[in-house]
């Protein structure tokens, strides 16, 4: 059987179509970050907030340290600089400057934090505000004694605001509550204040 020239280019061709793929995923296009927080004692620092930023784009990454203190960030720009700042609740903030990055590379970063910020003490003082008063019009005030005390039948609270006489229960319109002959959807009835 004769093989054409054609043939055996048009072969070479889809030979080198498949393979050039596997060519491309060889190298990867990207850098990445990795490292450990650790304190002055040498415990590792959970839940710190680490950010890389690439100064030439502006771009932030972010990640937090695990309960080992380990911190990973992938798919990072080749180049730099990058500048990585670490923050925590506890301690003091720490930035690691002019950090360039590699094709392919894990930049390796250990930081030991210092300077505890436990708060000792912490002290509340409060004073009583004024009341002011946001009701406009006609109103009522009636205390636990008042609750107590006043006749109730069915633990209604209509039976208790019927004592005060500016107060109309309107039975034939749902037990409707009218204050000095006002339509009842102007009422406010508040509990506690």
């Amino acid at each position: 059987m004769r093989v054409t020239a054609s043939l055996l280019q048009t072969f070479l061709f889809a030979l080198t179509l498949i393979t050039m793929p596997a060519a491309t995923l060889a190298k990867g296009t990207s850098s990445a970050i990795r490292g450990t927080i650790v304190t002055t004692s040498g415990d590792p620092v959970e839940n710190a907030a680490v950010i890389a930023t690439d100064t030439r784009t502006g771009r932030a990454s972010r990640s937090a340290t695990n309960a080992a203190g380990r911190f990973q960030m992938d798919g990072l720009a080749v180049g730099g600089p990058y500048t990585v700042t670490v923050t925590t609740d506890r301690y003091d903030a720490q930035r690691v400057t002019d950090i360039m990055l590699g094709l392919d590379a894990t930049f390796e970063l250990e930081l030991m934090l210092s300077a505890d910020r436990t708060m000792e003490e912490v002290v509340v003082t409060a004073s009583m505000a004024d009341t002011v008063q946001v009701a406009v019009g006609p109103s009522s005030s009636f205390n636990f004694d008042d609750l107590q005390n006043l006749p109730s039948f069915n633990r209604d609270i209509r039976d208790v605001v019927r004592v005060d006489p500016r107060i109309y229960i309107d039975e034939a319109f749902v037990g409707a509550v009218q204050c000095i002959g006002a339509n009842p959807r102007f009422n406010s009835l508040t509990v506690d204040g």
